[in-house]
C-alpha cells in the first residue's frame, strides 16, 4: 500500500465557514483500479472509513488534471514511469509467457484425459501410453 505524501483531506458541513484538515495520511492501493482510502472522526466519537475508487477509464481525465495543475512537474512523473514501466518489460513478458504456458499445458492434460482416460474399460494401456507421451511433451517444452 501506497502512502500519498502531498495529499490532504478536509472536511466541513455545507453551510460551514471554513474547511477543518482532519487526516494525517492518504492511503492508496492499485490493482484494478486506483483505490484512495482514509479515515475521519464520526460523530459519535469512532471513526468512518472512506474510500475512491478510480478506474482506467478516468486515467486520461486525471493525466490531464495534473498537466493543468503543474505541466512540468506532471510530464517529469510520467517520463520517470514510463521509463520504469519500459525497462520492467521484458520481466513481464517472461511472466505473461509462463502464465500462458502453464495454462495451455494444463489445457492440453485436460484435452488428454477427457479423450482418452474416460474411455471404456480395457483401454488402459492407450490411456497411458497417450497421457504419458503428453507429459513428456510437456516437459520437454517446460510446461507445467
Amino acid at each position: 500500500m501506497l502512502v500519498l505524501k502531498g495529499t490532504r483531506v478536509q472536511r466541513g458541513g455545507v453551510t460551514a465557514r471554513r474547511w477543518y484538515e482532519t487526516i494525517p495520511f492518504v492511503r492508496l492501493t492499485a490493482a484494478t483500479e486506483l483505490q484512495i482510502s482514509f479515515s475521519i472522526d464520526s460523530k459519535g466519537g469512532g471513526q468512518t472509513q472512506l474510500q475512491l475508487e478510480i478506474g482506467p477509464e478516468d486515467f486520461p481525465t486525471l493525466v490531464e488534471a495534473m498537466s493543468l495543475v503543474d505541466r512540468q512537474a506532471a510530464m517529469q512523473a510520467m517520463a520517470a514511469e514510463l521509463s520504469r514501466q519500459i525497462a520492467t518489460q521484458p520481466e513481464r513478458n517472461q511472466r505473461l509467457l509462463r502464465r500462458t504456458e502453464s495454462k495451455t499445458g494444463q489445457r492440453i492434460v485436460e484435452l488428454a484425459r477427457q479423450k482418452y482416460q474416460n474411455k471404456p474399460v480395457g483401454e488402459d494401456e492407450r490411456e497411458r501410453i497417450v497421457l504419458d507421451g503428453v507429459s513428456e511433451l510437456l516437459a520437454e517444452l517446460k510446461i507445467s
